[in-house]
């Protein structure tokens, strides 16, 4: 059995959720909507079906069709019957931990202030969803915080009117710079979000993981999470460097570490390392793989040295 989670509009032109179930031979067995409330569209989600054939739905919601405003969770029994909860962003208790103390301070100052005063909290951003994890008895919900990144390259244009007769340098004379039109630059990522929530669709508790630096031109999972009965593993892989954060719910039992990856001799360990297109996946008992390219240079030739791109593969412990 399996099942396709399809999103279209309703009449009231809300994007809704179509939950198909299908049997082993592809045969249609039921046809679940979901329909948001007020003027909410559903954004993302993703299922799991538990043992007794319920299904558990979980993703984000946002007033329009791209950004973020909250995280919904929804329970549909065997009859097909459902129902669903929605928290907003400023009710998480942690989901602003990835800033800077004072910033996440006066943003929380921000929203008890909008509550005393009955107004909505409104905040947006775009969310890649991960599959849903089973977490003993009850659920985890993983996504990753992005923004599309764009930059105005500089060009240059060579000056009708540009003189030549007292300009030592010609070339600085004769060629004006202009910015040029925006050009996508890449996914910069922000941070995760890990939400325990129950059978019922109740949220438990929340936590946050701070991703630095990380920015890919595709946009993919850079957050492996792990969970056992009692605790949950996050890591993500950053240049030669593996940045881990372990947490008991709400709890950091652990703060981040960085344990180093190698991928050189020790006879080039004076070399340069610029990370790219790097992957981290788990492997088998506690064991994490790393994988990808690099570029290696010899400081010693200065920055327009010869390079050679390398490939690694790294087995490597889970930090503890």
């Amino acid at each position: 059995m399996f099942d396709i989670i399809l999103k279209a509009k309703n009449i009231a032109k809300q994007k809704c959720l179509w939950v198909r179930n299908y049997d082993a031979e592809g045969t249609l067995i039921k046809t679940t909507v979901l329909n948001p409330e007020g003027n909410k569209n559903f954004i993302s989600a993703k299922s799991i079906t538990t043992s007794n054939g319920e299904q558990m739905i979980a993703g984000t919601y946002g007033r329009y069709t791209e950004f973020s405003r909250g995280l919904f969770f929804a329970n549909i029994n065997v009859a097909g019957e459902y129902g669903i909860r929605l928290y907003n962003f400023g009710e998480l208790k942690h989901f602003f931990g990835y800033m800077k103390t004072n910033r996440e301070r006066r943003i929380k100052n921000r929203i008890e202030r909008r509550k005393a005063q009955g107004k909505s909290i409104k905040f947006n951003y775009k969310f890649l969803v991960h599959e849903l994890v089973p977490f003993g008895k009850n659920f985890l919900f993983v996504g990753e915080s992005y923004s599309p990144h764009y930059t105005h390259p500089t060009n240059y244009y060579r000056s009708p009117y540009a003189s030549n007769y007292f300009n030592v340098n010609p070339y600085l004379n004769s060629y004006q710079p202009y910015r040029g039109d925006y050009i996508f630059d890449g996914y910069q990522y922000t941070h995760a979000i890990v939400v325990g929530f129950d059978k019922n669709a109740t949220l438990l508790w929340d936590n946050t993981f701070e991703i630095n630096e990380v920015k890919t031109m595709q946009l993919e999972k850079i957050v492996q999470v792990k969970s056992d009965q009692d605790k949950t593993s996050l890591y993500y892989l950053f240049e030669n460097s593996i940045r881990s954060k372990i947490i008991q719910d709400s709890i950091v039992l652990a703060s981040k570490k960085i344990a180093p990856i190698k991928s050189y001799s020790k006879e080039e360990e004076g070399i340069k390392k610029d990370g790219e297109a790097n992957s981290l996946e788990f492997w088998y008992d506690d064991y994490l793989v790393a994988a990808g390219a690099q570029r290696l240079r010899n400081p010693k030739l200065g920055r327009f040295g010869p390079e050679r791109r390398v490939f690694f593969i790294n087995k490597i412990k889970q930090p503890q």
